[in-house]
């Protein structure tokens, strides 16, 4: 399987609009969707161990959208290469428990910045 790569810089603010779509390419309602981006130091670390948490629970719904926001906080960790996952939580309910569905995993790649702060 190939590995994905996603590269920030440290410090750096981060936006990037994630789509969902059916396997037919229609956009899905994910109005009471969860979603969640991860990383942490090693993978088989627990997650509450975590090096960046996001916990999204507000879409553009009817559209499929929603937005993985990452402020300069958030992006001051140790440069490095950190095990990454998106993970949603589905309307869908089997056995009363609603699906979890892992869209994408990777390895986060965190380089140095030349510039260490603005005013």
């Amino acid at each position: 399987m190939e590995e994905n790569y996603l590269e920030l810089k440290k410090l750096d603010s981060f936006e990037r609009t994630l789509i969902f779509e059916d396997e037919d390419g229609n956009r899905l309602d994910i109005t009471d969707w969860i979603v969640y981006f991860i990383a942490k130091t090693n993978i088989n670390d627990p997650d509450e161990t975590y090096i960046i948490y996001k916990k999204i629970t507000s879409h553009s719904s009817t559209l499929g959208e929603t937005t993985l926001a990452l402020s300069s906080t958030e992006t001051n960790v140790a440069v490095g290469n950190y095990p990454f996952a998106i993970k949603v939580l589905t309307d869908n309910t089997v056995g009363g428990v609603k699906e979890a569905l892992t869209i994408l995993e990777g390895v986060l790649v965190i380089t140095d910045t030349i510039i260490q702060a603005v005013s």
